[in-house]
């Protein structure tokens, strides 16, 4: 049991910076042998090697120097592991020459972490640490860009960085964690450099854990040192200018190798719930309509990265964004479709970009008119010619029961968002928009206690509204991620509404949480629900009150946003009745 707590314990403090704190002082004499077991005396003669080991776990200076331990001294001293081989072994900041071509990389046996924080953010997932780092000096011949690469060339998952100083991380020209197309998570990155300069390159991984062996290769010229972008000339004032509906190839790898082909979004439109709100390595299009109507624009299942779409209705100004994607759901690889109106004999900029900094590749835009079936993108199943469902042209339904939807066709149609801003708010996440809804109209032919629900019954991100009529102003309820009757949240975002209704009919949408959302499943109507459990001052609806809930109600103090009371604000006497209700909430 020791021995495997030790293990553990030492995997996980891989990925800490500076020393633990251990009570015996390195060296000690009285140890002896830092590859020798010391029962019940801690710590070894060697200082070096004492430090490194207790600085790893302070087991073995507070307690005993174990079998552990001595397993430890040869992982991270000189005297037991022996040379690595191949890229060499690298201590804490110990770079090795490299040159133009191919580089071994060994990081087994490293003990350095190089920490970004502050300085440069490797991309959207984890810390801003290279973990297990071995670091090469490269001094180019001529000033150029240069490509160092891992992809498809390490067994496990990298991560690059490019300093101006040895080991200062305040220098940083570059990093990178993923680039799309690179198998394993490895990584692709390109810089600038000055001749006659020398400069570090950190290669590691991407956690604690991440580590192993690779090829580093280092080329001059962008691309890959192959010249291939001379000439490259599309950027969003130079844009390919596209005049009718159809399939049309793109290839991002010159936008990212060119740089300077980002659209920036932040504060103008929101792509999605993950990364930022940048459109990376764009690739543009010009497209003039020839008829006022929806059209939907796709990469679905169609580029072979992680493809964002942005359309603007004034060339490259980002406040005339018009519409905005990153993921949508049943789009492989995270590829993109957008449905928006478009005006005919108006020139419109359509943005193809990635997720990320590291995110290009190749792929074919296809734009249909109207409500086509856009092949490869529209989602595939179906003619959409002669889709009718709306809120004005709802589908019947009464009594409980199971009905199926399929919002596939609410999405490429358009304008079938029921958007309950300032009346309803579905959850924490998002704005407060129902995308791309079917409608149901549902009578009750009694008053009473009502459950709609999609739990676990959807393919998609789903979000529910009930209302009155087609007026947002006379919604009932509204839910996007909703919970089954133990609490456990429902599968893939699915939603749950329970309400008491009185007798008459309503509108039900079934919609999803972005403009990309759509699908089929099922809404299960029960009558005669268990009426739904208040828990009043559960603002993050998390089953508790709890300070975060206090949070949130003092950041609305004087507003309506807390308000528990009725009185239109949020003042003590909704404080006093968030503390009433502190703790779980009834069941």
């Amino acid at each position: 049991m020791r021995s495997t707590m030790k293990t553990t314990l030492m995997a996980a403090m891989i990925g800490m910076t500076g020393a633990m704190a251990h009570s015996q002082d390195c060296p000690n004499p009285e140890g002896g042998d830092c590859y020798t077991e010391t029962p019940g005396i801690g710590g070894c003669s060697d200082s070096d090697c004492c430090t490194a080991v207790c600085n790893f776990d302070s087991y073995c200076c507070d307690t005993e120097w174990d079998d552990t331990c001595v397993a430890n001294a040869n992982e991270l001293c000189d005297g037991g592991g022996g040379g690595g081989g191949g890229g060499g072994t690298t201590g804490p900041c110990e770079p090795v020459p490299a040159i133009l071509g191919d580089n071994d990389v060994n990081t087994l046996d490293s003990i350095s972490n190089l920490d970004l924080t502050g300085y440069c953010d490797p991309g959207p997932f984890g810390d801003d640490l290279i973990y297990n780092t071995m670091y090469f000096n490269f001094t180019p011949d001529e000033t150029d860009t240069y490509t160092m690469s891992t992809c498809n060339q390490a067994d496990f998952d990298t991560r690059l960085a490019v300093l101006t100083e040895a080991c200062d991380e305040s220098t940083v020209l570059v990093c990178l964690d993923d680039t799309d197309g690179c198998a394993g998570f490895t990584t692709t990155i390109e810089v600038d450099l000055m001749a006659g300069e020398e400069y570090t390159i950190s290669v590691g991984g991407y956690s604690a854990f991440d580590l192993g062996t690779g090829i580093l290769t280092i080329s001059q010229g962008s691309g890959g040192g192959g010249g291939g972008c001379e000439g490259y000339t599309n950027d969003c004032d130079s844009p390919e200018v596209l005049t009718a509906v159809g399939d049309y190839e793109f290839d991002t790898t010159c936008a990212f190798a060119e740089g300077d082909r980002n659209l920036d979004l932040t504060g103008f439109c929101d792509p999605g719930e993950f990364g930022d709100d940048i459109d990376y390595n764009n690739y543009y299009f010009s497209f003039t309509p020839a008829n006022t109507d929806i059209h939907v624009i796709t990469t679905c299942n169609q580029a072979n990265y992680d493809t964002r779409l942005a359309v603007l209705a004034d060339g490259c100004d980002p406040s005339s964004v018009i519409a905005c994607l990153d993921d949508t759901d049943g789009c492989e690889g995270f590829t993109t479709t957008i449905a928006v109106e478009l005006e005919a004999g108006v020139e419109y900029s359509i943005a193809v970009g990635g997720y990320a900094a590291g995110s290009y590749g190749v792929g074919t835009l296809t734009i249909c008119e109207g409500a086509d079936d856009c092949a490869g993108g529209g989602g595939g199943g179906g003619e959409c010619d002669d889709y009718t469902n709306d809120c004005t042209n709802p589908e019947l339904i009464s009594g409980a029961g199971d009905y199926e939807f399929d919002t596939t066709c609410a999405l490429a149609a358009g304008n079938r968002n029921f958007d309950t801003t300032g009346v309803c708010d579905p959850g924490e996440f998002g704005d407060d928009v129902c995308y791309n809804t079917y409608y149901f109209q549902f009578t009750a032919a009694t008053d009473g206690n009502y459950e709609f629900t999609t739990c676990n019954q959807a393919d998609y991100d789903t979000r529910l509204v009930i209302a009155s009529t087609c007026d947002p102003s006379t919604t009932v309820a509204c839910n996007d991620d909703g919970t089954d009757d133990a609490g456990v949240a429902c599968a893939g975002f699915t939603s749950r509404i329970q309400t008491s209704l009185s007798a008459g009919t309503y509108i039900v949408g079934v919609g999803g949480y972005a403009v990309g959302n759509s699908g089929t499943g099922i809404l299960t109507v029960i009558g005669d629900a268990e009426p739904p459990v208040e828990c009043i001052g559960d603002f993050n609806d998390d089953g508790q009150i709890d300070g975060a809930d206090l949070i949130i109600l003092l950041g609305d103090w004087g507003g309506p946003g807390g308000d528990l009371d009725g009185n239109g604000t949020t003042d003590g006497e909704d404080l006093l009745l968030l503390l009433s209700g502190w703790g779980p909430c009834p069941e």
